[in-house]
């Protein structure tokens, strides 16, 4: 393809820049796929969509890749505090968007009032990054979804 370093650098200013800009695609490609399926009819049906989709990207070897969810490329000494800060903050939309979610969900009755809908939204936001961790160190497509039956038998049953 004829691009080095120099080329790259050139057309995005520093490495930072270039991750960055890499990021935001990712990023707005997982937005887009976040609110298809928590707009399902429940939540539990939407998050089930949300971990089984994320097995199947993690899983294709023509798809994405997973680094964005499993690792921050840049180390703080590569990058200013403002990027690491709006790193964490893209990050962290995840579980807040699931514990939205799922604040309507204890509203409509459809979980029980006692949930805790912090914790369930972490509990799955860290669900998706080990799916993608296991994933990308060879984890199998079929191990990944047995898991992710258990952590849908989790799911808080109504009272």
């Amino acid at each position: 393809m004829g691009i080095n370093r120099p080329s790259l650098y050139l057309h995005f200013g520093n490495k930072e820049a270039l991750y960055l800009k890499a990021f935001e695609r990712f990023s707005r490609m997982s937005a887009q796929l976040l609110e298809s399926c928590l707009s399902a009819p429940s939540a539990r049906a939407g998050v089930e969509r949300l971990l089984r989709e994320g097995v199947m990207m993690s899983t294709d070897p023509h798809g994405p890749g997973v680094c964005f969810i499993t690792q921050a490329p840049l180390k703080s000494g590569e990058v200013s505090a403002e990027a690491l800060g709006e790193l964490a903050r893209r990050r962290a939309t995840v579980a807040l968007t699931l514990r939205a979610r799922f604040d309507k969900a204890v509203m409509v009755g459809e979980l029980p009032p006692s949930t805790n809908t912090e914790s369930l939204a972490n509990y799955y936001a860290v669900l998706m990054q080990g799916l993608a961790l296991q994933a990308q160190h060879g984890g199998e497509q079929a191990a990944l979804l047995d898991v992710l039956a258990v952590a849908m038998a989790a799911w808080p049953a109504r009272s």
